[in-house]
């Protein structure tokens, strides 16, 4: 049976959280024409950037390490509020993706989620239809939009 969980960072995890961070730009970044260190400095930026914003928008946010056979697969930043619960990010290394695991972690956050009788909020970029139909097929449905994002949540695990 594959050993599957999901555990908090301890702080010592920068290293691991860049790498899945970068490996979710590099496509983007990497059609610009700059060298492998202007890529590598411009990510470094970019990822300590989205950090500080996330930790400022969200003062408790937890990070959690996603693990898939033992091995660290990627991240999972998590904002418990009053009233539901925010997936700020959820990010699997390329190697892991489409293995059942984002359906694992996702159930697993909606489960915690109803029984504090939370809902579950989440924001996914427009363009990527892949994962808007992932998140419906969970249970998601969209409340909002800006010029960039959807605003979807789950009502299934809680009450709002």
């Amino acid at each position: 049976m594959e050993h599957n969980t999901v555990v908090v960072s301890d702080g010592d995890d920068i290293d691991f959280l860049y790498e899945v961070y970068a490996s979710s730009r590099i496509e983007e970044v990497s059609i610009w024409g700059w060298s492998e260190g202007e890529i590598t400095q411009f990510l470094q930026m970019q990822f300590q950037f989205q950090m500080r914003s996330y930790e400022q928008q969200y003062p408790n946010l937890e990070t959690r390490i996603i693990v898939y056979k033992n091995e660290q697969a990627g991240r999972l930043l998590l904002a418990n509020l009053e009233d539901r619960m925010v997936i700020v990010e959820i990010t699997l290394l390329p190697l892991y993706q489409h293995k059942g695991l984002g359906t694992t972690v996702l159930t697993e956050i909606l489960n915690e989620a109803k029984s504090s009788n939370l809902f579950v909020e989440l924001s996914v970029l427009k363009s990527n239809q892949r994962a808007i139909c992932f998140y419906e097929k969970m249970g998601f449905s969209e409340v909002s939009r800006n010029d960039l994002y959807l605003k979807m949540i789950n009502n299934e695990s809680g009450s709002s």
